[in-house]
C-alpha cells in the first residue's frame, strides 16, 4: 500500500495532520496495511456513492444519520484511532453502496 496515496485521501477528506496520525499511528506493519486498505476501500465506496469529490468530502465531514455513526461525522469516528472503528465505518459506508 502507499502511505502517500492514503495521506492524500485523508487530506482530501479534510483530515488534519494530527487526525491523520490518529488514523495511521505508528504500529505493526500489518496493522498499518489494514488501516490503509480500509481508507482506500472507504474512498472507493464514496466514489461509487458520490460522483463529485466535494460530495465525498462533505459526507465525511457532516453528521450522518446512519445507525453506526449515530449523529457523528464519519471523519470524527475514524479519528478515534481504533482499528475497530475504522473497520466498522468501512462496513457502514460499504452497506450504503449495496442498498
Amino acid at each position: 500500500m502507499s502511505v502517500e496515496r492514503v495521506n492524500k485521501i485523508l487530506e482530501h477528506w479534510g483530515a488534519t495532520l494530527s487526525q491523520i496520525e490518529l488514523i495511521l499511528p505508528r504500529a505493526i506493519e500489518s496493522e498499518i496495511q489494514q488501516r490503509e486498505q480500509y481508507i482506500i476501500a472507504i474512498n472507493e465506496c464514496l466514489q461509487l456513492l458520490y460522483r463529485e469529490s466535494s460530495e465525498q468530502k462533505n459526507f465525511m465531514n457532516h453528521v450522518s444519520k446512519s445507525l453506526f455513526f449515530k449523529g457523528r461525522k464519519p471523519l470524527a469516528v475514524i479519528t478515534s484511532g481504533t482499528l475497530d472503528d475504522l473497520a466498522q465505518a468501512h462496513q457502514s459506508i460499504r452497506s450504503m453502496v449495496c442498498i
